[in-house]
């Protein structure tokens, strides 16, 4: 199911070449065709079946037709089939590209999943940041006035920054 993996491991082993794209034109020329998922590479033929050996025999390289196209510049069927060939290979462009619109379309979903989550921790933290302030606020609190002991707040509000903007004194 990973591309890139059948591309530099499994290919070189039993070809002489990793290119995906040459790959399934061989496939193409020999009779297979894409089954399934539009998102797989998945392939199938009518006489390629496992455990039935006797059948691979009868797998055959596709001859041209004699049909050939008419082109307007009145040359032969060679400049058809090289168009039909890069067709094919746009084709299989396409699908690559295909395939991996899908892989950033589901990294995309991952991430945006990732942010809510980080979103909300970042609330919660919030949250309870919030909470300790006013526990701190009500514990140092001074009992006749009501009022926030300023010496107080000032160490609960900025003690770090006067640490920071003043080295100590020794």
């Amino acid at each position: 199911h990973n591309t890139t993996e059948f591309c530099n491991d499994i290919l070189p082993a039993h070809f002489k070449h990793n290119n995906l794209a040459s790959f399934v034109r061989q496939l193409n020329i020999y009779g297979f065709q894409k089954a399934g998922n539009k998102n797989m590479w998945e392939f199938r033929h009518e006489r390629f079946r496992r455990g039935e050996k006797h059948l691979l025999a009868h797998i055959k390289r596709k001859t041209p037709s004699n049909k050939r196209l008419w082109m307007p510049d009145g040359s032969d069927g060679h400049k058809s089939e090289a168009i039909l060939t890069e067709i094919l290979q746009l084709k299989q462009r396409q699908e690559l590209l295909e395939m991996n619109l899908v892989q950033v379309m589901n990294t995309n979903d991952s991430l945006w999943n990732d942010l809510v989550a980080c979103k909300q921790a970042q609330r919660e933290i919030q949250d309870n940041l919030q909470k300790i302030l006013y526990f701190l606020m009500t514990v140092y609190r001074d009992d006749v006035s009501g009022q926030l002991d300023p010496k107080v707040q000032q160490q609960l509000v900025a003690p770090a920054a006067s640490e920071v903007a003043a080295p100590p004194q020794e």
